[in-house]
Parts: structure tokens; C-alpha cells; sequence
């Protein structure tokens, strides 16, 4: 049995402060572009890579339960990832800090959107950014899968939910719903003859 300063799959994280928080999201947030994936990226690197303050297990989680969640996603697993590492004033400090740098492009590119529009090196180098990203992004989705697709289930689940969304249009707050009930039936049943057998 793990103890309460241990996590399942590793040693006791690292206490962050508010102040430190607070710094590495708005680091984050001022090279966040692109959308959740590469957030996704940002995290694991500082927070379990570089800082042991998280598991990988606890980023999918949030991923997960912030799913089910109205809102774009970055910032909501922003704040649930902050109150795993503080508590609510971890939360809001870690929200705040990653839209600070936001709010301020947007402001700014606000006021010179119409100037901007006008250069003509822009388009193309608007062009390579997108590719890039995507790039990014699909790096981070086969490491994302290849860690959470760890049998015949969980790929049939995958492969499950890929076509209700392109198929069927169903939305990405029901499937993540129905996935976990169905994870819920069948790991549980499955822990339960572990248990079983173990008896």
C-alpha cells in the first residue's frame, strides 16, 4: 500500500511554491500557441520532466475529467492541474498566469491587427507556424495514446470513440461520459476476479 507521501508510479512529487507556480505558467503561456497539445507538451517537460511536482498519470487525468467541462481546454487543465499542485490559491495563480500573456498579445495584435494584415510576408509566415504546430501537436498525440492504449480494451474504446466523433458527430463531452462508464464495467469487473483469484 502506497503512503501518503507517495505517489503510485513514483517517489514523493515536489512541493512547488505559489511564486514558482506562477512563473512556469506564464512561461507557458507566453509559448503555448497552438492549442492544448502543445500545453500538454509544456507540462509534462517542466512539471514531471524537469520538476517531479507531477505525474504523467495526473495530466491525462485532467485531460480527461476537464472534458466534460464547457470551455476551451488549455485553461481548464491549467486550473485543475494548479490545484493538484496548491489547492485553489495554486489553481487560481496557475490560470491567471497562463492567460496573462494571452490577454496581452491579443490586446496588442488587436490594436494592430489592420496594419499588420497589410505586410506581405505574413501569410506565408502564418503558414509555417500552422504547419509547425500541427507538427507539434501530432508528436504529442501518439505519445498521448501510446500511453494511455495499453490493451485490446482501451485501442477498442479508441478506436470507439474516434468513430462516433467523425462519424457520428457525436460530441467529445459524451464520449468521454459513456468511455468511462464503460471503463468503469470493465476494469472494475476486472478487478474484482483479481481479487477473487487473489482470495
Amino acid at each position: 500500500m502506497n503512503t501518503p507521501t507517495e505517489r503510485p508510479d513514483g517517489p514523493a512529487p515536489l512541493r512547488l511554491g505559489i511564486g514558482a507556480i506562477g512563473v512556469i505558467f506564464f512561461r507557458m503561456g507566453l509559448v503555448a500557441f497552438g492549442g492544448l497539445l502543445l500545453l500538454l507538451v509544456l507540462i509534462e517537460r517542466e512539471l514531471v520532466d524537469r520538476r517531479p511536482a507531477l505525474t504523467k498519470r495526473q495530466i491525462t487525468e485532467a485531460v480527461t475529467y476537464t472534458r466534460l467541462l464547457p470551455g476551451s481546454g488549455g485553461p481548464l487543465v491549467v486550473s485543475y492541474l494548479g490545484y493538484v499542485l496548491r489547492g485553489v490559491g495554486g489553481s487560481g495563480v496557475a490560470t491567471l498566469m497562463y492567460l496573462l500573456p494571452g490577454i496581452l498579445v491579443m490586446t496588442g495584435l488587436a490594436v494592430g491587427f489592420v496594419a499588420l494584415s497589410t505586410l506581405p510576408l505574413l501569410a506565408p509566415a502564418i503558414e509555417g507556424l500552422l504547419a509547425a504546430v500541427v507538427g507539434i501537436q501530432s508528436v504529442y498525440l501518439y505519445r498521448f495514446a501510446r500511453k494511455a492504449i495499453v490493451d485490446a480494451v482501451t485501442a477498442t474504446i479508441l478506436v470507439a470513440g474516434l468513430g462516433a466523433t467523425f462519424l457520428l458527430g457525436v460530441s467529445a463531452p459524451l464520449i468521454v461520459l459513456l468511455a468511462g462508464v464503460v471503463g468503469v464495467f470493465l476494469f472494475t469487473k476486472g478487478l474484482g476476479s483479481e481479487v477473487a483469484d487473489a482470495g
